[in-house]
C-alpha cells in the first residue's frame, strides 16, 4: 500500500514525539526525587523536536525528513527516511545524504523484522 507524504510525514512526526504516557512517568519520577532532595533532569526541561519540513527530500524510494530541536535549523540528527510502503529505513548516523539517499533508491522489500510502521 502506497502513502502519501502527509502519512510519512505523520509517521516520522511519530518518531520524535515523546509519548505522553513516558512523559508522565517521568515528571512523576523527578517530582519524588525532588521531594526527597535528589537532582535530576526534569522533562519539562527537554527540547520539543520538529521536523524541518523545507529540508525535506522526496525521492522515488520514499521521502527523508529532518529534524532537530526548535528553532535548531543545524539538522545534527540522523534524518528519518520514510518509505513509500510507511517503513522506516534506520539511518545508523549522521552521513551525507547523497550516498545513502542513492543507495536507498534499489531498496526492495523489507525483511520480516521490519514491518509496517504505525504513525
Amino acid at each position: 500500500m502506497t502513502i502519501t507524504r502527509d502519512e510519512a510525514r505523520a509517521i516520522a512526526l511519530g518518531r520524535i514525539t515523546p509519548d505522553p504516557v513516558r512523559q508522565a512517568k517521568r515528571q512523576a519520577a523527578h517530582d519524588t526525587l525532588a521531594r526527597y532532595g535528589i537532582a535530576s533532569s526534569s522533562p519539562a526541561n527537554e527540547p520539543v523536536y520538529e521536523l524541518h519540513d523545507e529540508h525535506t527530500l522526496e525521492r522515488p524510494f520514499g521521502w527523508v525528513f529532518f529534524w532537530g530541536a526548535r528553532g535548531d535549523t543545524t539538522g545534527g540528527h540522523r534524518p528519518i527516511v520514510v518509505d513509500r510502503d510507511g517503513r522506516i529505513a534506520a539511518v545508523e548516523s549522521p552521513c551525507p545524504l547523497e550516498p545513502y539517499a542513492r543507495a536507498l533508491e534499489n531498496w526492495g522489500p523489507a525483511p520480516s523484522h521490519h514491518g509496517r510502521a504505525q504513525p
